[in-house]
């Protein structure tokens, strides 16, 4: 090996051990998440229910497609 093929390693010392356990799970993530979302999908449709969704006499109202969209 000649000097110009060294190659130097600086170690992290802020960095977690190589055998440390995670933090959590990746489906405790998911599930999280899709709570989440199903939580706002939820709250928008439940939302645009409540103040009025329909079909008018040109096609549908300005209210009704986020309640598509939730679905």
């Amino acid at each position: 090996m000649s000097d110009s093929e060294i190659e130097i390693v600086v170690d992290d010392p802020t960095a977690p051990e190589a055998d440390s356990p995670p933090v959590t799970d990746t489906r405790v993530v998911d599930i999280t998440v899709s709570l989440l979302l199903m939580a706002l999908a939820l709250t928008l449709g439940y939302d645009n229910w409540r103040t009025g969704i329909a079909w008018d006499s040109t096609g549908p109202r300005v209210r009704l497609f986020p309640v598509l969209i939730c679905r």
